[in-house]
């Protein structure tokens, strides 16, 4: 296997879990809202700061595996990890709904 099918597949792997725990981290606050009813204003405030939140997250993640440069296969297996996670996420946390 070359090095850079090496580096590409690290690249996938790391940005699917970002993917992951984007995806995880809008459903703890989804689930926080939910059980929490926060007024109309407070809630556009967590979001825009999940959002934030989400973005740096996403920088450091790429920033690690690709110093910053986003290609087609990282930001396609960031997508996959968001399914991944909308997919399977229920079956965890079913329990707790």
């Amino acid at each position: 296997m070359s090095e850079l099918i090496r580096s590409q597949l690290l690249e996938v792997g790391i940005m699917f879990f970002c993917g992951v725990s984007i995806a995880g981290l809008r459903s703890g606050l989804l689930f926080h809202q939910r059980i929490d009813k926060p007024g109309k204003g407070i809630s556009a405030v967590q979001d825009m700061l999940f959002w934030c939140l989400a973005g740096l997250l996403a920088a450091a993640y790429l920033y690690y595996c690709c110093y910053g440069e986003l290609s087609i296969h990282a930001a396609a297996a960031a997508g996959l990890g968001v399914l991944f996670w909308k997919k399977f996420s229920g079956l965890v946390f079913s329990k707790f709904h």
